[in-house]
């Protein structure tokens, strides 16, 4: 079986999956008939209230830390305008092709985040307040500070 190539380690998994699907089922049926309660009980304990609660304060925390990032890069100020306070603060796509990389990349601000990041925070992004984000959006390009 291939180890470098994604594509051909996905189709040789569908095909042996094919010529043992059966057996393959099977197995797991009687895995789980034996060994149910243990399974459950396992599961069970990952999935608390609690082991909810603070995965959740975990990526809010990590979200939090990668926006703060993503501000401090860009120079922590809306471009336009100057302001500084970060909830006002918006990362906007320069070339007005943002619906396009959303397309490329999946939506979502920590998605985006996460790939500016991991592009060395590339210049064809900037950081404006969310007046000049849509003011762009609504005047054709032009923010209403600029008129």
């Amino acid at each position: 079986m291939p180890r470098s190539d994604r594509d051909a380690r996905l189709e040789y998994s569908r095909q042996i999956y094919e010529e043992r699907g059966d057996k393959i089922r099977a197995a797991a049926t009687a895995h789980y008939a034996a060994n149910g309660d243990r399974i459950r009980a396992a599961r069970a304990g990952k999935r608390t209230d609690e082991t909810r609660r603070t995965a959740s304060e975990r990526q809010k925390a990590r979200y939090r830390a990668l926006r703060l990032e993503i501000v401090a890069a860009y120079g922590g100020k809306c471009q336009c305008c100057g302001e500084t306070e970060i909830a006002f603060l918006e990362l906007d796509h320069a070339n007005d092709n943002g619906s396009a990389h959303r397309r490329e990349i999946g939506r979502g601000a920590h998605r985006t985040y996460k790939w500016v990041k991991d592009h060395g925070f590339p210049s064809d992004f900037r950081l404006l307040c969310a007046n000049c984000n849509q003011g762009r959006q609504r005047n054709g390009g032009v923010c209403p500070h600029v008129r």
